[in-house]
């Protein structure tokens, strides 16, 4: 992420930045982490809000001395929704929308990035479209992949326009169904760990990703107490630590930058 000097900042009628490159911004993270491990079946609306925590420099009454605290500051959400559908009016799937929002400083001002994905999959799992979109002060950048059965149609789309390309091959598009494979069934773990590819909604490149279930946990919070598994999810030069409780919610992510999802009823965020 680079972000230029407010000098040079174009503003525009709200007295928001505007036309910056998509890499000015920070990219919010997106729901579907659970479906990645779990497999796609319907699923109630859930959000999860992130959060980070604080450092705060006060002065002890009691030693005197001056003392770091924490306190737990909310720059945005993450959710999720999967719902069926009737595709072409007569294949049974699934659409699994993914949201996310992220309150970001560039500069002296503050702004809202959004980010929604969609995924369109089949009851027997093999992923249909992928389409994607994230809102930023400068504009939307947005991506759409539609599979055939050995080739795909690409458009990725900028604040500038549209491109186009038709009939791309050479790619085993299994690679991309293995997202959605489930690794914990009746809670139990079959898949120790797999692969898969996702495409990056900004150059339209397909990379891969891994995930791996590491472990157990066991929340020691009182209020909302969980157990579950443990998996670590890697894509875009990031690792992200899922915990997914054992009735299948997804409970809480950790994330770079001391950041966290974090499942809690009494926290919300607007956008």
């Amino acid at each position: 992420m680079s972000v230029l000097p407010v000098a040079l900042l174009a503003l525009s009628p709200q007295g928001q930045p505007m036309n910056l490159p998509i890499t000015a911004y920070e990219m919010p993270h997106v729901g579907g982490l659970k479906e990645i491990v779990m497999g796609v079946e319907e699923k109630p609306w859930q959000r999860l809000g992130l959060f980070f925590n604080k450092p705060v420099a006060f002065n002890n009454v009691t030693t005197g001395k001056r003392t770091i605290n924490f306190i737990e500051v909310q720059i945005g959400h993450a959710e999720t929704l999967v719902r069926p559908v009737q595709m072409g009016g007569t294949i049974p799937a699934y659409v699994v929308e993914a949201g996310g929002l992220i309150r970001q400083e560039l500069g002296p001002f503050k702004v809202n990035n959004t980010a929604k994905r969609w995924w369109w999959v089949t009851k027997e799992g093999k992923i249909v479209r992928d389409y994607f979109q994230v809102t930023t002060s400068s504009g939307a950048w947005t991506m759409d992949v539609r599979f055939k059965k050995d080739t795909y149609d690409l458009v990725l789309g900028t604040p500038k326009g549209e491109t186009s390309t038709e009939g791309v091959s050479g790619f085993d598009l299994t690679k991309i169904d293995a997202m959605f494979t489930p690794m914990i069934v009746d809670g139990k773990k079959v898949i120790s760990q797999k692969e898969f590819f996702l495409f990056d909604p900004i150059s339209g490149v397909p990379q891969p990703w891994k995930v791996l279930l590491s472990g157990r946990f066991s929340s020691p919070n009182t209020t909302h107490k969980a157990t579950g598994f443990i998996a670590e999810i890697t894509g875009r030069g990031i690792t992200r630590k899922v915990f997914i409780s054992d009735q299948g919610d997804l409970y809480r992510v950790e994330l770079p930058k001391e950041r966290y999802l974090q499942w809690n009823p009494t926290k919300t965020l607007g956008g």
